[in-house]
């Protein structure tokens, strides 16, 4: 849920962790950032803005000791009916190369909504890049504040086309470790994957990415999506990123 260096392609939030895999030491702190607009805010495959366009933004700062923190800022769209809400989520963490050049990220992020309604949630995360793969797990003692607790695992991989192109792909498993209340379909997994392509010109960025869920868990405060065309399970997003 970072940036956590400049690479020759930033992409903002929601293809973070997919277009913008791979990182390297700064030799010095510095602070970045990302303004975005997105065609369809998709959280793990979720629409956490009802199907519409959101604006975000994305600070982070670098310490040149390994450490980061920073904020990331959207709006959404949730509850039933669907209410707009604006998500803040500051997360921190360490990441470090190791001798074998693989690289570890061990962090923290706490998701926020205004709105009155209580869905802020706490997840650890844990991940390790090797080249252009990453594997990365989440987990929260309550997601959503559904009473469930969960664990995210996701693949994510990236491969440049030229200068200025980049292909990139996603696969994730959303795993209840507990049954929220009235949940008694909560052993399923809700899988998510995303695939793209991310084109960048100076600051900057611009991709199209197909998403995708097999469904959508309890958990989540959305509608009920059966049938709902913005919605839908499966997606066409198109986001444009702005870095400075």
């Amino acid at each position: 849920m970072r940036r956590r260096k400049k690479t020759a392609f930033v992409v903002g939030f929601p293809v973070l962790l997919t277009a913008g895999l791979l990182f390297v030491p700064a030799a010095r702190g510095q602070v970045t950032g990302s303004a975005t607009l997105v065609s369809d805010y998709r959280f793990r495959g979720v629409s956490l803005s009802d199907g519409e366009p959101a604006a975000q933004l994305d600070l982070n700062y670098d310490h040149p000791a390994g450490w980061y923190s920073g904020v990331f800022v959207s709006t959404t769209r949730l509850g039933v009916p669907p209410q707009t809400q604006i998500q803040w989520l500051p997360y921190a963490g360490f990441a470090a190369h190791l001798k074998s050049g693989a690289s570890i990220d061990l962090g923290a992020t706490y998701s926020g909504f205004t709105g009155g309604n209580e869905l802020g949630y706490f997840e650890a995360n844990a991940g390790i890049t090797i080249d252009e793969f990453r594997v990365r797990l989440s987990y929260s003692p309550d997601y959503f504040q559904s009473g469930a607790r969960t664990l995210y695992v996701q693949i994510d991989a990236s491969r440049a086309l030229g200068d200025r192109l980049r292909v990139f792909a996603h696969l994730g498993d959303l795993q209840l470790l507990t049954e929220p209340p009235g949940d008694s379909d909560a052993t399923q997994h809700q899988l998510d994957v995303r695939s793209g392509l991310a084109a960048h010109w100076l600051q900057l960025t611009a991709s199209l990415s197909w998403v995708s869920a097999n469904r959508v868990a309890a958990v989540y405060p959305v509608q009920n999506y059966e049938g709902n065309v913005n919605g839908a399970h499966s997606v066409w997003v198109v986001q444009l990123t702005w870095s400075f």
